[in-house]
């Protein structure tokens, strides 16, 4: 959390929010006399992070200051308002709220509301920040909750939207539609890029130049044309002059995604120096948009559900006849010792290029490697070794001929029995990179050598995880795009 403080530092006073009153004037900065029960500042962002802690998901670089049975603890309440409902560290607890438990906390101060309200069973946390005083953010919180949670009740109606539109249906992607689509949008002042992720779930995120990823509002597919609105600033002289959104209307033919992009005029009002200013202005401006998918990967997905082989199978070929037994045990995948392989591979299509691999793996016996990932580079493959020849060696294999021990990515790891590693693969049409826990252990271009695999690790073509001699277990195995800029 990088922008939470208790008391601003001087040198981001000038980045806090402007506090206003109820009438649209600025409120006159004022002190506190109690820091800590006040005087907190912090972003969303921050506290969508504190919101994931406290809802049991603790990231990579963050620090577990409370295990999960002292954050329970601090969602417990110590006193009773009224039957349901209590009061606990920092915490207000409605056991029944619209058929639901919720955890929440509110702030407010002159020019401020706030509210952060957690539905600790769904894992859903919702935050809403307002530099004004208003009952907004309470208003707001409970209409996104009516939203995500089909029978939460909100009672107001219409109070921002109404309870229930007649939404159109969510995106159903086809084969071809889905994927992550790279290109760029013509404009008389130059070329901007534009990267498009359409996900099998129907999400759709959309990046334009060096702006932030966004989500794609109302997408649609009909009749072979993709629809849907984005936030996005095109950075022409022209469309700069007012705020706009953009609107896509993009035909799929020959594996192209090509048509217009549109800037349309966001007709919102905006408040000026505590004043409602609305556009005076419109325009529609249309330019020409090409885009080629450039990996079949379009958003984030589990390779592996907990519960089952389900999208996998176990080798049983060459070197893997005599493999030890592979089962799913709480969630984990065991391949017990082989003599002298064990492994699984995909049973699913898989793709052959601008995707990653994310994944965690243990050894649990043996001294040789307990993870060796075979994938594909385009009609090449490859293996990542993790505790090769005799239990240190980690590298690609073979690059140029050579094996993992003998070749420009030969690194060494002392790995230690019954800990997790986390296995991150990254394969692009320029470059193959591997990391562990985060730490860079392979980086090397495609185009400038040659990749190869062992015969013995045939078998986990196109795409599998295999130990030699060594008992493994893996888990949380996902599929993310990757794609050069």
């Amino acid at each position: 959390m990088t922008n939470t403080y208790v008391g601003l530092p001087a040198e981001r006073v000038d980045e806090a929010a402007v506090r206003y009153d109820r009438q649209g004037k600025a409120v006159v900065p004022y002190g506190f006399d109690h820091d800590g029960a006040s005087a907190v500042y912090s972003s969303a962002h921050d506290l969508a992070m504190f919101a994931l802690f406290n809802l049991g998901h603790v990231r990579k670089g963050q620090t577990e200051i409370f295990n999960a049975a002292a954050v329970q603890r601090l969602h417990a309440p110590t006193n009773s308002i009224r039957p349901g409902v209590g009061y606990g560290m920092g915490w207000a607890t409605n056991e029944n709220d619209s058929g639901y438990k919720t955890v929440s906390h509110t702030g407010g101060m002159p020019g401020v509301a706030t509210r952060l309200t957690l539905v600790p069973e769904h894992g859903i946390a919702v935050i809403c920040l307002c530099n004004t005083s208003s009952s907004l953010p309470h208003k707001t919180v409970k209409k996104i909750l009516s939203v995500l949670l089909e029978d939460y009740k909100f009672d107001p109606p219409n109070v921002l939207l109404p309870r229930r539109r007649n939404l159109p249906p969510k995106l159903k992607p086809s084969a071809e539609l889905t994927g992550t689509w790279r290109g760029s949008i013509e404009t008389y002042e130059g070329q901007r890029q534009l990267f498009l992720w359409i996900a099998k779930d129907g999400t759709v995120r959309v990046k334009l130049g060096d702006q932030f990823i966004t989500l794609v509002a109302h997408a649609r597919f009909d009749n072979g044309v993709f629809t849907g609105e984005f936030a996005g600033d095109l950075q022409t002289s022209d469309t700069s002059r007012v705020a706009h959104y953009l609107r896509l209307a993009l035909r799929l033919e020959n594996n192209n995604l090509q048509g217009a992009v549109e800037t349309i005029t966001d007709e919102s009002a905006r408040w000026v120096k505590g004043e409602r200013v609305s556009q005076r202005g419109y325009f529609g401006l249309t330019h020409w948009t090409e885009l080629t998918r450039a990996s079949v990967v379009g958003g984030e997905r589990s390779l592996f559900d907990r519960q089952s082989l389900a999208g996998w199978k176990v080798i049983e070929e060459n070197d893997f006849k005599n493999h030890g037994t592979v089962a799913v045990v709480d969630g984990v995948i065991q391949i017990g010792k082989g003599k002298p392989a064990a492994g699984i591979t995909v049973s699913r299509a898989f793709p052959r290029i601008n995707y990653e691999v994310v994944f965690e793996a243990r050894r649990t016996e043996g001294n040789d490697f307990f993870c060796g990932v075979t994938f594909p580079i385009q009609k090449n493959y490859c293996s990542f070794i993790v505790g090769g020849w005799g239990g240190g060696v980690v590298g690609l294999s073979n690059i140029d001929t050579m094996a993992a021990v003998e070749n420009d990515t030969t690194r060494y790891l002392e790995v230690k029995d019954n800990q997790w590693y986390t296995i991150r693969l990254r394969v692009t049409e320029q470059r193959v990179i591997a990391w562990i826990d985060g730490e860079e252990f392979a980086n090397i271009e495609v185009a400038e050598h040659k990749f190869d695999i062992w015969w013995e690790q045939e078998p986990v073509r196109p795409f599998g995880i295999a130990a030699w001699n060594t008992s493994a277990e893996v888990r949380n195995i996902r599929l993310l795009p990757a794609v050069d800029e």
